[in-house]
C-alpha cells in the first residue's frame, strides 16, 4: 500500500490538469501503476485521488462492511461519483469539471498527503478545515 504525506500548492489549468508533485508521483510509481482514481471526499469539500492499488483496497473494506442501508448508500456514492484518471507523461492528471465545481477548485490547488490517498482541496476551505480542527489536533497528539 502506498502512503503519503505532505501538502503542497499546485494550478489547475485551463484544461482541468493539475501537476501532481514529484514526491508524490514517486510514491505512486514505485507502488502502482499510473491510474488513479478520484472520488467525492469530505462535507468539507476535498476530492480524494487513490493510487490504483489503494483503490482496490478501499473497495475490498467496503465491501467487508455490513450491509446496513446507510453502508450502502455510502458505498454506492463512493464508488458511483468516481472517475478513473490516469498520470500523463508530465506528472499531470485531468480532474473532471463536475469534481472541480464540487470541490469549488478555480485556479489553485492545496494538494495534501493523507495517509493511503491525496487530497485536493480549494485554499480557503482548507485553511478552515485547518483552523476548525486546530483544537481537535492538540488532544489527538497528546494521546500519541
Amino acid at each position: 500500500m502506498t502512503i503519503f504525506g505532505g501538502t503542497y500548492h499546485h494550478n489547475l489549468d485551463a484544461k482541468g490538469r493539475l501537476n501532481i508533485p514529484s514526491q508524490l508521483r514517486k510514491m505512486i510509481s514505485t507502488q502502482s501503476s499510473s491510474q488513479l482514481w478520484i472520488t467525492r471526499g469530505l462535507k468539507d469539500g476535498c476530492l480524494f485521488v487513490y493510487p490504483h492499488d489503494n483503490w482496490l483496497r478501499k473497495m475490498e473494506e467496503l465491501n467487508a462492511l455490513p450491509r446496513t442501508e446507510e453502508n450502502r448508500n455510502a458505498i454506492r456514492i463512493f464508488s458511483a461519483e468516481s472517475f478513473p484518471a490516469e498520470l500523463d507523461t508530465q506528472g499531470r492528471i485531468i480532474i473532471p469539471a463536475q469534481f472541480q465545481k464540487q470541490a469549488n477548485l478555480a485556479k489553485e490547488v492545496v494538494i495534501a498527503g493523507v495517509m493511503d490517498k491525496i487530497e485536493l482541496w480549494n485554499p480557503g476551505a482548507y485553511q478552515k478545515f485547518l483552523s476548525d480542527n486546530s483544537d481537535n489536533y492538540q488532544e489527538l497528539v497528546k494521546q500519541l
